[in-house]
């Protein structure tokens, strides 16, 4: 079992997006996450999820059009590194073209939790 909780001000679409992709997992591996409050974090090994900002997921062009943007990374929390945290610069499903591309990015970042990594 992984457990996992979001940061406060993780919106609710946000929440529902990860909690999608763990689903998936969930479906083809052994693995389980299992949701705690973020009023009582887990204290041993655990994933925290956070979004950095309010920013919405849909990036500017210069002609006044948007595209989905993707930014998020998994890491370990020095010093003890009992927490993992997978952490998004912005929103990755206020928009519903958002939540289409950046499905594919959030597994990706989730699978390095178990380390899963590049093969080039």
């Amino acid at each position: 079992r992984v457990p996992y909780f979001f940061q406060r001000g993780v919106t609710n679409s946000d929440r529902s997006l990860v909690r999608q992709v763990m689903r998936q997992i969930e479906r083809k591996t052994c693995v389980r996450f299992q949701e705690k409050s973020s009023k009582r974090p887990p204290s041993g090994h655990h994933l925290e999820i956070r979004v950095l900002s309010n920013n919405t997921c849909m990036g500017r062009t210069r002609r006044g059009g948007g595209h989905p943007r993707f930014s998020a990374a998994v890491f370990a929390q020095p010093p003890a590194r009992k927490k993992v945290v997978l952490q998004s610069m912005y929103k990755v499903a206020d928009r519903r073209e958002c939540k289409k591309e950046n499905e594919g990015g959030l597994l990706h970042e989730m699978m390095h939790l178990f380390g899963v990594m590049h093969t080039q």
